[in-house]
């Protein structure tokens, strides 16, 4: 008997025959089962994105309560200094052994003092307004119109700022001058007749400080803010993936 080469007649008869007569079932089976696959990854990697942008909105709402906070303190405490100053600002000390004395110097300079004051009150002003606006689902979740939101209030807290503290800090250090407030008020903390007269400059001098510190503390978390974004639209990203793969609407608007 002859053999039946490979490529012959015969073996492609038997290799049609073979699936000509693979069950129907098997391959719906298979199917069926690479799709509940598929649709398991698709549904565990949008779960993912949906943590991350819960994570994300509820780091940004706790950024916007802090700086709130913060920003209200620095008003606080700048304020009180301010007060002292224009309350007595005309007082005159009496000292034992040396001529009577003006509690603040004639042509003290307000102005870095009064910078950073207007820019704790601009700056609460909007971290209110951000917060109240917080309460639509719009702006404190992961969404486009929440993010740009972000970026503007963040930007404009970054210049505030970040010039008011500039500001601050190189007129502080000019030792030319040192009439400013901060300056004088520090280089007297030790001076007991007015201190009895003013109360306690070594505090006035801390508070302030204090200020300027705070100014860069929300300096920093604006900028933290800003990462947030970042963040947000590079999680998006991962969402746009997810929703092409799985064709359900997975992605932007998710978070607290």
């Amino acid at each position: 008997m002859r053999p039946v080469r490979p490529d012959g007649p015969g073996h492609s008869h038997s290799h049609s025959y073979s699936h000509a007569h693979i069950p129907a079932d098997d391959e719906a089976k298979a199917h069926l089962i690479a799709s509940a696959n598929h649709d398991r990854l698709v549904s565990i990697g949008a779960q993912k994105v949906r943590r991350c942008e819960t994570a994300i909105a509820r780091i940004r709402l706790a950024l916007r309560i802090l700086s709130l906070l913060l920003c209200s303190g620095i008003l606080i405490v700048l304020g009180q200094v301010v007060a002292v100053y224009y309350k007595h600002k005309d007082y005159v000390v009496a000292h034992d052994q040396t001529p009577d004395q003006r509690l603040w110097a004639r042509g003290l300079d307000m102005r870095p003092t009064l910078v950073l004051l207007g820019a704790s009150v601009a700056a609460t002003a909007a971290s209110a307004v951000l917060c109240v606006a917080s309460f639509s689902k719009a702006v404190r979740r992961i969404t486009k119109v929440g993010n740009v939101v972000t970026v503007l209030f963040a930007a404009f807290g970054i210049a505030v700022w970040v010039a008011a503290a500039v500001y601050f800090k190189v007129d502080d250090l000019d030792k030319t001058k040192h009439y400013d407030f901060l300056s004088y008020t520090c280089a007297r903390r030790h001076d007991k007749a007015l201190d009895n007269a003013v109360g306690n400059l070594g505090s006035l001098c801390g508070q302030m400080r204090a200020a300027w510190w705070g100014a860069l503390a929300e300096g920093v978390l604006e900028i933290v803010s800003l990462a947030t974004v970042v963040r947000a639209w590079w999680v998006g990203r991962e969402g746009e993936r997810y929703r092409r793969l799985g064709g359900r609407g997975w992605g932007w608007g998710v978070g607290e």
